[in-house]
């Protein structure tokens, strides 16, 4: 399972939308902090597979769920980055 979970976890990476959630939101963000509470992105979901506390696909999937949610709660939809998770989703 792991292996192919890496291999998802590599093809959502590398689709030219998943820019944006490859590393945490940037500290400097006015708010984010402030509203989202559990965040997520790629980086973090990799590290979990790797040390096995993602080693499942429903803690794989409710991770990548939560890195959308996440996004289209405290983006507008019009904006670039919230069309950009839809599309990676």
């Amino acid at each position: 399972t792991k292996g192919r979970l890496a291999k998802v976890h590599n093809s959502i990476w590398s689709n030219l939308d998943s820019f944006p959630f490859r590393y945490p939101v940037d500290p400097s963000v006015i708010g984010y902090y402030d509203i989202i509470k559990h965040p997520m992105d790629l980086s973090t979901l990799k590290k979990r597979l790797d040390d096995g506390t993602s080693a499942s696909w429903q803690q794989f999937t409710d991770d990548l769920r939560l890195m959308f949610d996440n996004c289209f709660f405290f983006n507008q939809p019009e904006s670039l980055i919230y069309e950009q998770a839809r599309r990676l989703r």
